[in-house]
């Protein structure tokens, strides 16, 4: 017979592995992420996050972050 605890054990042991597993970014930006930092990454620092424009009242647009220089310098941007 198997002891309950350390099935237990083994089971958070294996959570915690996978948290620190490598992941591909879901927004697509071809980096690798630890599981645990999935979240973080897609709201601070993936290049292909959705913010809205600066200007927002007036323009309110939303686009990737890799676009914001080129939205913002009047190429797309309504405020322009």
């Amino acid at each position: 017979m198997v002891c309950p605890y350390e099935i237990r054990r083994f089971r958070l042991a294996l959570k915690g592995r996978l948290l620190f597993k490598e992941v591909k970014c879901p927004l697509g930006c071809d980096e690798k992420v630890r599981q645990t930092d999935v979240r973080f990454h897609t709201s601070f620092a993936c290049m292909n996050r959705i913010i809205p424009c600066r200007f927002a009242p007036v323009c309110g647009s939303r686009f990737p972050v890799h676009m914001q220089d080129a939205h913002e310098r009047g190429f797309i941007c309504a405020i322009k």
